[in-house]
């Protein structure tokens, strides 16, 4: 623990407390460990049903536990899932929800910046990647396209489900059909 904490993979918030994994330490996970991620069979029919994209941001929202915004076109933007981040532990902390509400409403208004980028391909941002889209090194972002139909952008702590969250946003990229 102590050459992963010196590396900087892990961080021990206070002297009593146990460690956890840094932003380098989530990115080294997702890099080297996640390998081939998909949805399953269920998931691949609940999809399939959906018909709105107010629907499938809840979906979205309720499988990855994020806030999902999502749109067809940036100057009608849904936000779904708030509330599950709300049961997360980052969230109990007063200044970190406020200084986290400050940053979604931010990026509900510049959605379109990630639109113009024109991305094709599922696009993470684990904590200082981040900074300079959110302002907080302690978030983590999974911008997607949805196949024919819009954009996603799942939002959250830097505590994400990442194979979850990932799987979601690369069949939304490649397999998607409204």
């Amino acid at each position: 623990l102590m050459a992963l904490t010196k590396e900087g993979f892990l961080d021990q918030p206070h002297t009593s407390s146990g460690r956890v994994p840094t932003a380098k330490g989530y990115r080294f996970f997702v890099d080297n460990f996640l390998g081939e991620i998909s949805i399953d069979q269920e998931e691949r029919e609940e999809l399939a049903s959906i018909h709105s994209l107010i629907q499938l941001s809840t979906f979205l929202a309720q499988e990855s536990r994020s806030l999902v915004l999502s749109c067809q076109d940036p100057r009608q933007v849904y936000e779904v899932g708030l509330s599950f981040l709300l049961e997360e532990p980052e969230f109990s902390d007063h200044q970190f929800l406020l200084d986290f509400i400050r940053h979604a409403e931010q990026l509900r208004q510049d959605f379109a910046h990630f639109i113009e980028k024109g991305e094709e391909e599922p696009q993470l941002y684990i904590g200082e990647e981040g900074e300079s889209i959110g302002g907080d090194k302690r978030l983590s972002f999974l911008f997607t396209p949805i196949r024919n139909t819009g954009f996603a952008l799942f939002l959250n702590s830097t505590r994400m489900n990442y194979p979850k969250s990932l799987a979601l946003a690369t069949f939304l990229s490649h397999h998607y059909d409204q």
